[in-house]
Formats: structure tokens, sequence, C-alpha cells
């Protein structure tokens, strides 16, 4: 999976000497583990690097304050050029040491050529309020749709308005953009990808449709962000009982969490039981709870290479014996 940053998540208010913010090293770190790729769009690495341009210059004030302060009491020290030891940032250089694969990506004339169309026009995704063209916006927005287009899907992460708004939620679920708002929430989504995650993601992709017609404020389309607290009983074709926690966004982007058990018979979801139903962290309240949704609906999971690595992993121990 391609990870495209915005600005707005890979922004420093202070001068980046020798490593990013805490949750960009875990983002970049996650990334690495799983070969997700960071694509770093060209206005992104500008925006970054005039930021930290800018901050060049008062550190090396603050550090010639400091020097002039041990001078005036006359404190014995070595002294080294400010300049010489005050340098811009190299984004990428600096997420590279993660071994984590980065892509600066540069928009096309294509590119530039819809996002100006868009801007004047105030067109998807550009909400309605904003009196700004946000041009550059638009053109991360064009390239992430490109990207995910080509590629099968992408995750743009980022906090503005024109990314994150609800005029764009066609056009991103037709070609496969995720849109996250925090490294929080990408972390929680690569939670999906696990073993146990992409169970639940089955499961919870079968019943989908039940959840939505129960009442519960779910997006049309499956847009589970993270699963935590899962645990089975297997059964002779695959669970027969899962139960977990799970978070997925409501239509106007909030998050809903909720306690899930779904119970199964010979491959069909019979039950989904749903407790501890909370909107944004307040309790959801227009059903009572526990809310239990009777299916009928077969389900059949992605083939397991548990077989195979466990006869290689017999073959092996037959080998050393």
């Amino acid at each position: 999976m391609k990870v495209i940053i915005n600005s707005d998540i890979i922004y420093h208010s202070q001068l980046v000497i020798d490593n990013m913010s805490k949750p960009l090293q875990t983002l970049f770190r996650a990334c690495s583990e799983r070969g997700h790729r960071i694509i770093i769009p060209l206005t992104t690495l500008y925006e970054f690097n005039r930021k930290q341009s800018e901050l060049v210059p008062e550190e090396i004030s603050k550090l010639e304050s400091a020097y002039n302060l041990l001078d005036k009491f006359n404190i014995h020290h070595s002294r080294t050029e400010p300049s010489k030891v005050v340098k811009q940032p190299d984004l990428i250089g600096l997420i590279n040491q993660y071994e984590v694969k980065t892509i600066v990506e540069e928009p096309t004339f294509e590119d530039f050529k819809e996002a100006h169309k868009r801007a004047c026009l105030h067109q998807s995704p550009h909400p309605p309020s904003i009196k700004s063209d946000e041009m550059r916006d638009l053109v991360i927005w064009v390239m992430a749709l490109r990207l995910a287009s080509r590629d099968g899907g992408a995750l743009l992460v980022s906090r503005d308005k024109v990314h994150t708004h609800e005029r764009g939620d066609n056009e991103a679920n037709h070609v496969g953009l995720v849109r996250l708002r925090s490294i929080e929430e990408v972390l929680d989504l690569f939670d999906v990808e696990t073993p146990s995650g992409r169970l639940i993601k089955q499961l919870l992709e079968t019943i989908w449709v039940d959840l939505l017609d129960a009442g519960l404020p779910l997006t049309p389309m499956f847009s589970l962000m993270s699963v935590s607290g899962a645990r089975f009983i297997q059964g002779v074709h695959g669970p027969s009982l899962a139960s977990f926690t799970f978070k997925a966004k409501t239509p106007d982007g909030k998050m809903v969490q909720a306690l899930t058990r779904i119970d199964t018979v010979d491959g069909i979801i019979t039950k989904a039981t749903l407790s501890e139903i909370t909107v944004e962290g307040k309790a959801w309240q227009e059903k009572p709870l526990p809310l239990v949704i009777s299916t009928n609906r077969a389900f059949s999971l992605e083939p397991d290479d548990f077989q195979e690595r466990l006869g290689a992993l017999k073959a092996l121990l037959e080998e050393q014996s």
C-alpha cells in the first residue's frame, strides 16, 4: 500500500535535527514492517522545507545568544560557528533511516490542469463554504486519486478539509482511496491487516448491509477502521464465534465503536450482537442495547496457508530428527 502524507501531518513547529516526531517515527516503522511505501507529494516537501528554512536563522540566533551569555559571565567554552551546525533537515533522508521505501511524487501536467479546473469552479471535493481556491490541496487530491486508481488503492493521511470533506466520498471510494485524519487512525487501520483482523473484516463485510438495516450509523460502503480484543472459537467451517471491538466511520466522518459478537453455524453467520456502541466516545442511544441482529449469510474465508506451513514445519523437524 502507498501511504500519501499531507503537509499538515508532517509539519513540525520546531527545527528537526535528528528525528521526526514520535508518532511519525512509529508510522515509518509500521510501514517498514508491513512493506508499505511512503509517498511525499512534492507540495508536501516544499511546504516542509519552507517552514524548516524559516526556523534555521531562529536557531542560529538562539545559539549565538547562548554563546554571548557564556561570554558575559566569563564561562569558558569552545565555540563552533552556528551556521555550520544548524542546517535545514533532509526530509527524505530522515524517513529513509527507518528503512521504509520513500517516493517524492511530482504532479503531472494533467494533475495541475484538473486541480486548476476544480479550484476555479469549486468542484468536488472543494467544500462549498470555503472561499479560498485551495489549489495546493486540490493538486494533492488529484495526485492521490491518480495513484489509487493506478495501484488499486492508496491511503491519504490529511486533516485538510478539502481532503476529508464528504463531497469527495464517491470519488475516493471509486478508486479505493482511504482517507484518514491522523497517524493514530493509520496505525489502527494497519491492525486490520493482521490475520485476526482480516478474518473479522471478512465477517463484518458479509453482514455490513444487516448492520446498516439495523440502524447503525455506518457508511453505506464498508469502512472498517480498526479491530481490537479479538477472540475466536474454532468450528468446522471457520470460527463458530468471534468477539471483538471494531471502529468504523459514520457518514459524516465521526468514529463509531462497538463491542461485537458474531455467531456462525456451518459457515453461515446466524447472529450478530452489539453492545457498548459509542459515536465519538458518546453512548449511542438510538436503540436499546445489546442490539441483536439475526441474519442468514454464508461467509467464505480467504485461503489460509496454515496446512502448508504446518507440513513444511513437520518435514523440517523430521529432517533434523
